[in-house]
C-alpha cells in the first residue's frame, strides 16, 4: 500500500498540516522542534493507538484528527474530542477536507 496523503489537525504542534506524497521516496525536512516527529507519532496513533491517553492533543483544543489516504482512495481517519474517540474508514474517498 502507498500512503498518498496525511492530514493532522490539533495534534501536538500541528494545528492543521496536510502532506501529499508522491510515488518513490518522500523526505520530510525541517528545523529542530518543527513537528517532524509529531507527524510520525500521529501515524502511530492512527494505526497502533499509541500514544494512549490525550496528552498529545493540542492545548488550543478542538477535535484532534489524523487521516490518511492510501491506494485506491481508501481514507482512514481517527477523531478525538474530550468525549468521543472514533475511527472512520471510507472506500473511494475523493476529498479529505
Amino acid at each position: 500500500l502507498m500512503l498518498k496523503q496525511l492530514i493532522i489537525k490539533n495534534f501536538q504542534s500541528h494545528k492543521y498540516s496536510e502532506l501529499n506524497f508522491h510515488k518513490g521516496v518522500n523526505v520530510i525536512v525541517g528545523e529542530s522542534d518543527s513537528g517532524k516527529s509529531a507527524l510520525l507519532r500521529g501515524l502511530r496513533w492512527l494505526i497502533w493507538n499509541r500514544p494512549s491517553g490525550d496528552a498529545f492533543r493540542s492545548w488550543w483544543g478542538g477535535q484532534t484528527t489524523v487521516a490518511i489516504t492510501i491506494d485506491d482512495n481508501i481514507w482512514i481517519s481517527r477523531n478525538r474530542t474530550e468525549s468521543i474517540n472514533t475511527y472512520l474508514i471510507e472506500i473511494e474517498h475523493n476529498n479529505i477536507n
